[in-house]
């Protein structure tokens, strides 16, 4: 969508900016496929500045539990995994338990 003149982003507030990319409401990366804004309403610039932030909280140790505990694959197709400080974790499948 490059329909510039006819859009404003909801955080900047800016319309002379390009805005061609879908927002993830709750990053991708952090098990979200559906809840989506649609292009036109966030500029590029801004869904590029959130998405830092984002791949940084998911990559501390509360965003690392998040994954491990709600995100079945991650895009490559694996059981997410997390290295902390003092032993890793993975997500486990078992029949008797669950995950």
């Amino acid at each position: 969508m490059s329909m510039r003149s006819q859009c404003k982003c909801i955080f900047c507030l800016r319309s002379d900016r390009v805005f061609t990319k879908e927002a993830h409401i709750i990053p991708e990366s952090g098990s979200n496929e559906k809840l989506i804004i649609p292009a036109g309403y966030e500029c590029d610039e801004c869904n590029e500045g959130f998405s830092v932030i984002e791949q940084h909280v998911l990559r501390t140790s509360p965003g690392q539990f998040f994954r491990v505990a709600f995100v079945g694959k991650t895009k490559r197709g694996k059981a997410p995994t997390s290295s902390i400080k003092g032993g890793n974790l993975r997500r486990v499948q078992s029949p008797e338990r669950g995950t």
